[in-house]
């Protein structure tokens, strides 16, 4: 393996620290995504099934509060969209290889994100972390393979930004530790007989 990458900036740390989060939950997406193959291809556990509704409710859950996660803009925390209002308002803070930050650019792509997240927001804030007393009483409903796309498209994004100003190009698109043995559970017996 090659020399680990090292940020020269604290701009260029947050930028990693949310790659980081958004590479997390890239590999939420690649298990669900796996286990729900697995089981529609057995036919001995492909019904219906109150576990198999927790697991994609969690899953959904995960990533819309994951996805919020990176569209707010919050003093107290990181997100994609913090990090790239702050360049657009402060451009003098990317010096890397003397780049020209393109705030039209930048505007540009904020405004996109907010278009395509501004129903993760209000999903996250009036039915996921709160009870909003005044919400409506059919919330919003967003398929699997939107939050998918939406988290794709932010994954897109920030790795711009990393190669674009920062050289960054060790992408990896999704942060697994045990890649390729996360599956070892499904090969023994989950409950044994009594």
């Amino acid at each position: 393996m090659g020399e680990q990458y090292v940020p020269n900036s604290k701009i260029e740390k947050d930028f990693l620290k949310v790659y980081d989060d958004i590479l997390t939950l890239q590999g939420i997406k690649y298990i669900h995504t796996r286990v729900v193959k697995i089981i529609v291809n057995n036919s001995k556990i492909n019904s219906p099934n109150s576990f198999y509704t927790t697991f994609n409710t969690g899953y959904r859950t995960t990533l819309i509060m994951g996805i919020r996660r990176q569209i707010k803009i919050r003093k107290d925390s990181l997100s994609l969209l913090g990090l790239l209002d702050n360049i657009r308002k402060n451009p003098s803070q990317i010096t890397i290889l003397n780049k020209t930050v393109d705030i039209g650019k930048i505007s540009d792509d904020i405004s996109e994100i907010e278009s395509k997240t501004e129903k993760y927001e209000y999903i996250a804030d009036k039915f996921l972390a709160h009870t909003d007393p005044n919400r409506i009483n059919d919330p919003i409903y967003i398929e699997h393979d939107e939050i998918n796309e939406t988290l794709d498209y932010l994954t897109n994004i920030i790795e711009k930004y990393l190669s674009d100003y920062f050289s960054f190009t060790a992408f990896m698109r999704i942060n697994i530790k045990d890649l390729q043995t996360w599956k070892d559970i499904f090969k023994v017996p989950w409950i044994e007989e009594e």
